[in-house]
């Protein structure tokens, strides 16, 4: 019988992962990987056109499975090397890991039969986990918060050996991704924004240049095979001496790093949680305000932020922002407020973390924010801004927001954060720049000398392409150019160096916009910077498929290369 007949069944709600170029090295061209959290299945199409078809296809399943298919709890037998708490017997296996849907359930085992739940961790309790080898066997740590304050204070840190220490990672971060991605859905009620309409709809990858498709896949050939290396948000305490191999902290639907904590500190017991790396300063100072007793019975004046501090955020903190630093301060005005920022960059997707620190000795009140996009094009960027856990803050307090952004289109100004509060009487508001660039939305993209030479010519219509000659303000240095261009999202063609006389980078910009064939719009950027080292000038020409992204990021790369 030539009927075909099912060998095997991939649960595409369980895929943690898809690697659009697969890792094993006897696979055949036209191969990828699926990574679910129980196994890895590589499967070869017969051709390019057919493995992009497939991958399409398949990815748009599984963003639609991850978030409504029912799973099955996951059960494994760990040994406890650390328990703050006492409650689990150490040095044997006799504890059992259950992870389901609902949660982590952590206890005991009495024969084969009894089972006595010793913990239950909520996802919302996870602070952070990761997978290490001490001395060739693997370790699950995990940092789960033990009180409803989420505070630094309260957290308990817990070591488990098993074989299955990356499985049992990977489950773990399926179904906080999961449940983040239910949370999602009902707070956007099922509604899908796909951008505006006047983006240019490419219907084929040569239209935007590059190989890598229109399609949105996460994973590569270099991640690990059961679990993706992230970066811990809120890993802050620098502790331990062991270097993790592993990773991740809890991700939404889309695989964006949520942080767990959103909770106010108040000083001075427990010591107020500083969620960023800089000293933001205990403040001091009088707040504004004061004057005399008719002040009770006046309308008090709006105050903006002051010029020297805004100054003082355009010309240094911000643009600290556009050369790879991912946290630090935004705005301070001493007395008033600190504003401290951290940002974590994935795709055509982004979260950034604000910090409210009352640097003044007078309480904050009203506290509340806004944050829109250029006016030009207000639809460029989809953003999400979460509810402040409170509204007031002490003196010396703080409190952490954060805001879901995707890029939709491209766009040449930043948003802007419009804080407003009462401060020892007087109302303040202030607009702020988000540091977010179109910059922020590259990514780096590998491509041979005679490929990249190739799709140049093919973009050399003058619509296409952005030139400047910059006259720089520091010498010509060759190791300053690459630097500029990987920390834009570039990825530089050392074999090209002679041949095209000129520093050549090739990236990708992402979008979450949709194309009539149902991928997500990608464009293709290359470029190309020659050095005229007697002039002090540096000639830079950027051509992709968007006219109006290469003027964007031309422009971005005249003001870095002047030296700004």
């Amino acid at each position: 019988s030539n009927e075909r007949k099912e060998r095997n069944l991939i649960d595409l709600g369980k895929v943690t992962f898809i690697r659009p170029v697969s890792n094993q090295q006897d696979a055949p061209a036209f191969s990828f990987d699926i990574v679910t959290i129980e196994r890895e299945w590589t499967l070869c199409a017969q051709n390019e056109n057919d493995m992009q078809l497939w991958l399409q296809l398949i990815t748009t399943a599984v963003d639609e499975d991850v978030a409504i298919v029912p799973d099955d709890e996951l059960n494994f037998d760990v040994k406890t090397l650390k328990d703050p708490t006492d409650r689990l017997q150490k040095y044997d296996y006799s504890t059992v890991i259950k992870a389901s849907a609902f949660g982590v359930s952590v206890g005991t085992k009495n024969g084969k039969s009894e089972y006595f739940e010793r913990f239950f961790w909520c996802y919302t309790d996870f602070y952070k986990w990761s997978v290490q080898n001490q001395f060739g066997k693997l370790t699950l740590f995990v940092s789960v918060f033990a009180n409803n304050d989420f505070s630094q204070s309260s957290k308990q840190d817990f070591e488990f050996r098993s074989r299955q220490a990356v499985q049992l990672a990977s489950a773990i971060e399926f179904y906080i991704e999961k449940f983040m991605s239910i949370m999602y859905l009902r707070k956007e009620g099922l509604v899908s924004d796909s951008g505006g309409d006047d983006y240019p709809q490419y219907d084929n990858e040569e239209d935007e240049y590059g190989d890598q498709g229109d399609v949105e896949v996460y994973g590569s050939d270099d991640e690990p095979d059961s679990i993706s290396q992230q970066v811990d948000l809120l890993d802050l305490g620098g502790g331990g001496d062991q270097t993790p191999i592993a990773t991740a902290v809890p991700v939404d639907n889309n695989g964006i790093n949520l942080p767990t904590a959103g909770a106010v500190v108040q000083p001075p017991n427990p010591p107020a949680f500083d969620p960023f790396s800089d000293d933001v300063g205990g403040g001091g100072g009088e707040g504004a305000g004061g004057g005399d007793l008719l002040d009770a019975f006046t309308t008090p004046s709006v105050k903006v932020a002051p010029k020297n501090c805004v100054d003082n955020m355009m010309n240094n903190h911000v643009p600290q922002f556009l050369k790879g630093k991912n946290e630090g301060m935004l705005y301070s005005e001493p007395g008033v407020i600190n504003v401290m920022v951290k940002q974590e960059w994935r795709g055509s997707q982004g979260r950034v973390s604000f910090c409210y620190v009352n640097a003044g000795s007078s309480p904050i009140e009203g506290l509340s924010s806004e944050i829109k996009a250029e006016k030009n094009n207000p639809s460029s960027l989809r953003m999400q801004l979460n509810a402040l856990p409170s509204t007031s803050l002490a003196a010396g307090a703080q409190v952490v927001q954060q805001v879901m952004i995707e890029c939709m289109q491209p766009f040449a100004d930043m948003p802007v954060l419009t804080l407003s509060f009462t401060a020892g009487g007087a109302k303040c508001e202030y607009d702020l720049k988000l540091p977010a660039a179109l910059i922020h939305f590259m990514e780096p993209t590998a491509m041979e000398g005679d490929d990249f030479m190739s799709r140049w010519q093919k973009l050399s219509s003058p619509a296409l392409q952005n030139q400047n000659v910059v006259n720089s303000k520091t010498a010509t240095l060759t190791a300053f150019v690459e630097q500029v261009l990987q920390q834009s999202g570039l990825q530089t063609i050392p074999s090209l160096a002679a041949k095209s006389g000129g520093i050549c980078g090739v990236g990708t910009l992402r979008t979450g916009t949709v194309n009539a064939s149902g991928g997500k719009i990608s464009v293709g950027v290359l470029c190309r910077v020659e050095i005229n080292a007697g002039a002090q000038a540096y000639r830079v020409t950027v051509r992709t498929a968007h006219g109006g992204v290469s003027q964007i990021l031309g422009d971005h790369l005249k003001a870095r290369l002047i030296g700004n």
